[in-house]
């Protein structure tokens, strides 16, 4: 019984639906590296830049309306939600773009050598690989500041310092 309500608790913990998130917006990522380098030709850093910030866009809307259902922002705070996802995942997505960028160079180098050329399928496997990294990173950041949990009532008082860190001797006087 212990096993069932552990695998309940993790089967439905924000994790594993940030987690199901993450992997639809791989898809869409990779979708998207897909188009770019088959109908633009693009293969470059730039290709790695727009499939992550498409994706990181897909991502903040599902989770927002999913994995972080109870903290959900609307309106103006759907927008400085957004801003501030995409803050918490600015190192995460200049991380993978510039992952992505040394590995297509390192790969197109290596295929040069050998006097063979790089298929579309070799974007996509970078890109995967330079993905992977940052997930629980962004994970913790963003729970802790885009769908932190409201502010304690404590924080709302009106305190002072001597309230917070009584001083040795000193009375409070209130």
């Amino acid at each position: 019984m212990r096993f069932l309500l552990a695998l309940k608790r993790v089967l439905y913990g924000r994790f594993f639906k940030y987690a199901v998130v993450g992997i639809l917006g791989i898809l869409v990522n990779l979708a998207v590296i897909a188009l770019l380098v088959r109908y633009y030709s693009l293969r470059d850093w730039r290709a790695s830049a727009i499939a992550n910030c498409l994706s990181n866009f897909h991502n903040f809307i599902l989770n927002n309306v999913w994995t972080f259902s109870d903290r959900r922002r609307k309106g103006f705070r759907f927008v400085t939600g957004y801003l501030s996802y995409l803050s918490m995942s600015a190192a995460g997505l200049a991380a993978t773009t510039g992952i992505y960028a040394g590995l297509v160079w390192t790969a197109g180098y290596y295929a040069q050598l050998r006097g063979v050329t790089t298929g579309s399928l070799i974007p996509l496997i970078c890109q995967f690989v330079a993905i992977v990294p940052g997930v629980s990173f962004n994970f913790h950041l963003n729970k802790m500041f885009t769908w932190r949990k409201s502010a304690p009532k404590w924080a709302h008082e009106q305190t002072s310092c001597l309230t917070l860190f009584p001083v040795a001797g000193s009375q409070n006087i209130e």
